[in-house]
């Protein structure tokens, strides 16, 4: 066999496995920011790091549909306020709700704990308090009233995608720049994020908000940078660094900025 078809085949059998293993990751993206089946990951699974640049794709699947629920309340004439409640709650189911679900455990332990310690305790605990009602009660009252006054009901699904897309973006970027606050759990078991994912997360939530214009993208962008700048800030004074309900707030967060920041600029 000539020298030449060997290096051929070598080099298509290493495409091969890297496209398995690009898959793979956004497989397991999917799986663990959605509760939209994905396949079976197949031997050898990826680590949950090796995943982040594929979150904000995920952000875009479950943006889609969830945008189509606000169209078809707005088309049938239920109003601007019941469309944008139907798309907040056909995210979050689609998401399984985990996102907000960080944001009400990091209130309840930011709010409600004496030390780094009982702040942990308080986040890992099941129950939900009386501040991490209130975050969620707020959250979803801001974000629906954002949505609502949407001027052009025709852009939601390109605002909806863009927005959801670069909420994602960032959080593998705070993955690899905060220390786990503790030895175990989520925010440990994805911290292993390399520079690579983390540019490649980046890039594809600038592409998400691009859709909505070059200066409109800067600025959600920039705020959005502003914002889980902010949320890491008062997490590492707080409990000495990120946990996976930090990274889920730190999305919430990021996307409710982002609708603001449209909002404010239509």
């Amino acid at each position: 066999m000539p020298r030449g078809n060997g290096n051929l085949r070598a080099s298509w059998r290493g495409r091969r496995v890297m496209l398995r293993r690009r898959l793979a990751e956004a497989r397991l993206a999917m799986l663990l920011l959605s509760r939209i089946p994905a396949g079976r990951i197949g031997d050898p699974i990826p680590a949950i790091g090796a995943s982040a640049w594929a979150w904000p794709l995920v952000g875009a699947v479950i943006a889609a549909p969830a945008a189509l629920v606000y169209l078809l309340f707005h088309m049938i004439g239920l109003g601007a306020q019941a469309a944008a409640l139907g798309m907040v709650a056909a995210m979050a189911l689609l998401s399984g709700a985990m996102h907000e679900d960080g944001l009400a455990d990091m209130a309840d332990g930011f709010g409600g704990g004496r030390d780094k310690l009982r702040k942990l305790e308080i986040m890992r605990d099941s129950r939900i308090g009386s501040y991490g009602v209130l975050a969620l009660i707020f959250a979803v009252a801001f974000q629906m009233s954002l949505i609502a006054e949407l001027a052009d009901p025709s852009r939601v699904i390109l605002v909806a995608v863009g927005i959801s897309m670069a909420s994602r973006s960032f959080l593998p970027l705070w993955l690899w720049v905060l220390p786990p606050a503790r030895p175990d759990g989520l925010g440990q078991s994805a911290a292993q994020v390399s520079p690579t994912a983390v540019v490649m997360a980046l890039l594809f939530g600038l592409l998400g908000l691009l859709s909505l214009g070059l200066m409109t993208a800067l600025w959600v962008g920039g705020a959005m940078l502003l914002c889980t700048t902010l949320v890491a800030m008062l997490a590492k004074s707080q409990i000495g660094g990120q946990t996976g309900d930090v990274i889920g707030a730190m999305q919430k967060i990021a996307e409710l900025t982002g609708w603001a920041v449209v909002i404010a600029l239509q």
